[in-house]
């Protein structure tokens, strides 16, 4: 798992509040990405049978759009554990990402209650598996609200 280059702001100790996602719930998501790939590859495949195509080209494409797909997949964040100053640390299979509740303007949740809740961070979104009414993700959503009042929470 990489390392963001900020990953040096979490403080010791263990986090106030950590919300995982549920097993089933990543679990699930991966699985039905392994079954869109698969169905992708069925699909180009046949696609590319009809056409007078380099099979080659046909290869690079399929492989550059299911790679593209899984590298971004894998960044969303099925862990994330908050401090009480305000420290952030979103875990995924890719990479761990810590940042400050101040320094996120935004987040916006799904309008169903499954999906991802995604955090307008400096540079970049981050996106943290979501289920509504989960009680440690609330607790944690209530912390994050505590350390910076100025973030707005929409659809939650």
């Amino acid at each position: 798992m990489n390392q963001s280059p900020q990953a040096g702001q979490t403080p010791q100790g263990p986090p106030d509040r950590t919300y995982e996602a549920p097993a089933r719930f990543v679990k699930g998501f991966y699985l039905l990405l392994m079954l869109w790939s698969l169905f992708c590859l069925f699909l180009l495949h046949q696609i590319l049978q009809n056409l007078s195509l380099d099979p080659l080209y046909g290869l690079l494409m399929i492989v550059f759009i299911l790679v593209f797909m899984w590298y971004f997949s894998l960044a969303f964040a099925y862990r994330i554990d908050v401090w009480r100053d305000g420290t952030m640390r979103m875990t995924s299979y890719r990479r761990t990402i810590s940042v400050k509740a101040q320094d996120i303007p935004k987040a916006l949740a799904p309008r169903f209650p499954v999906g991802f809740l995604k955090f307008r961070l400096e540079r970049e979104m981050g996106y943290l598996f979501y289920q509504a009414g989960d009680s440690d993700l609330q607790k944690v959503l209530q912390m994050i609200k505590s350390a910076n009042p100025e973030i707005r929470f929409t659809n939650l």
